[in-house]
């Protein structure tokens, strides 16, 4: 009898398990109040105990942003809100450009959309990273070279995406401009752009 009673309850429990309904976790809102009480101008800036920095900017008509940039590394996070302070959109960062996957919301904050940034790149950010340090010895994680630029850019109508690496000289009157293949990792060019002086300069 008292094998039969724990059968039953056996089920009885993995039926409940199966038709509880999970609740639906909803992504942190923006904290509005909180924004317009320190922002001057639109902008409020703030660093976290970690030593990150985090900068919110935005209004209640066209929505706000906020921006995360780690203390010793140009990685971070960038989000956007609907003017309600619902997550919209959000993802990683690199040097301020979006990586990984970056996902979107609908206004209720539900997931509609998750797009991987990186799909069509087979050379990696962290092989990326390696390669310029062989190549250059410039160690792309060390947030002291303020001077390097690496916009990371992929065009639709183009198969073969690439990294661009942009690094001002000479008091930044001209520039080193790089890319590299963001299939394969080879040097696709390696030049010294000449800044235009006007005769007012």
């Amino acid at each position: 009898m008292k094998r039969i009673l724990v059968i039953i309850l056996y089920f009885s429990l993995i039926a409940f398990i199966s038709h509880a309904q999970i609740p639906n976790v909803l992504p942190p809102k923006f904290d509005i109040a909180n924004f317009e009480k320190h922002q001057v101008s639109g902008d409020y800036v703030f660093t976290l105990d970690n030593g990150d920095r985090v900068r919110q900017y935005g209004d209640k008509s066209s929505g706000f942003v906020e921006e995360i940039e780690q203390k010793s590394t140009p990685y971070g996070y960038h989000k956007e809100f609907f003017p309600n302070g619902i997550l919209k959109k959000a993802g990683p960062t690199f040097y301020e450009f979006g990586i990984g996957i970056h996902r979107s919301y609908n206004e209720k904050g539900k997931l509609v959309d998750s797009i991987n940034i990186e799909k069509h790149f087979s050379f990696s950010i962290n092989q990326l990273i390696k390669e310029v340090d062989s190549l250059y010895h410039i160690n792309l994680l060390d947030k002291s070279h303020n001077n390097v630029r690496l916009y990371v850019i992929l065009f639709a109508d183009r198969p073969n995406p690439f990294y661009f690496i942009y690094i001002p000289v000479e008091t930044a009157k001209d520039s080193r401009e790089i890319e590299i293949s963001g299939t394969n990792g080879q040097v696709l060019s390696d030049k010294i752009v000449k800044r235009q002086i006007k005769p007012t300069e």
